[in-house]
């Protein structure tokens, strides 16, 4: 993991292990010839209230501060890529689910104004990218910081 820890929001939390669940499921299921699968979640913070005013300043309104990337919010991003046999290369394997994983990433990522890709790798294999606005966080949870509970 990357970054800062993800904020203490059970749903939240909950919507980060589907869609990691969904996809590695999805690796074993359909993957040809994985040998490696790698899961990263990417923790960008978003911008305090001073940048946002400093930006706001510089000419740049919220929205466009958003399109640019520098979002208040910040973003959280999970890559979870695997080594196997492109489709292209490999035998498909027969669909063995309802075809309702993928639209339930979509789902759950919609909820925190996020997205899903889901596709073939660069070279070769899968990859899932989810891109989450992960909501407020109120503390730093009690795992992170080595407090017992």
């Amino acid at each position: 993991m990357q970054g800062p820890p993800l904020p203490d929001d059970a749903a939240f939390g909950l919507t980060v292990h589907r869609i990691i669940q969904e996809s590695l499921t999805n690796v074993l299921r359909y993957g040809r010839q994985v040998s490696a699968v790698e899961v990263r979640i990417e923790h960008q913070p978003g911008r305090t209230a001073e940048e946002v005013e400093e930006l706001r300043a510089q000419g740049l309104d919220e929205q466009e501060q958003a399109a640019l990337g520098m979002s208040s919010a910040g973003q959280v991003v999970l890559t979870i890529t695997d080594d196997g046999l492109s489709p292209e290369v490999g035998h498909r394997a027969p669909s063995v689910g309802s075809g309702q994983g993928v639209r339930g990433m979509n789902e759950r990522a919609a909820f925190y104004n996020g997205s899903v890709y889901a596709g073939p790798g660069r070279h070769r294999g899968w990859m899932v990218r989810a891109v989450l606005e992960p909501p407020p966080s109120s503390s730093t949870p009690s795992w992170a910081s080595g407090e017992s509970g």
